[in-house]
């Protein structure tokens, strides 16, 4: 017998047999997932991600305007909403969430951030 004309004897009774049970029909939980396919360009090793800034100077607290890094604080600007500004240095540091300021832009400096926040 053909393996599609057996296939169809045996499953279509099971699921209108299951669907009159009230079983649903699941496929196995160790089922092989579906594998997701990567495109675009992988971002670990370059020295900047595609950011519109470009701030090289000193970590702590800035003010709107300052060259290179995101305006915030007034309408039209990055962050209209935004009191104060602080750019973050590449280091190893966790940042616990009492330290973190409402209505703060971080900009994270390019490198090595070891942490969390």
């Amino acid at each position: 017998m053909n393996r599609r004309v057996l296939t169809a004897v045996i499953l279509v009774p099971l699921f209108i047999l299951s669907g009159l049970a009230g079983i649903t029909l699941r496929p196995h939980p160790k089922a092989a997932a579906p594998v997701a396919v990567k495109t675009g360009t992988p971002v670990c090793g370059q020295p900047i991600l595609n950011s519109p800034y470009t701030y090289n100077g000193t970590a702590g607290p800035y003010t709107s305007g300052t060259a290179g890094l995101p305006t915030f604080g007034t309408a039209g600007s990055d962050f209209p909403n935004a009191t104060a500004g602080i750019v973050v240095p590449p280091e190893t540091h966790d940042y616990p969430n009492y330290e973190m300021q409402e209505h703060t832009v971080y900009y994270i400096e390019p490198g090595l951030h070891v942490g969390s926040m």
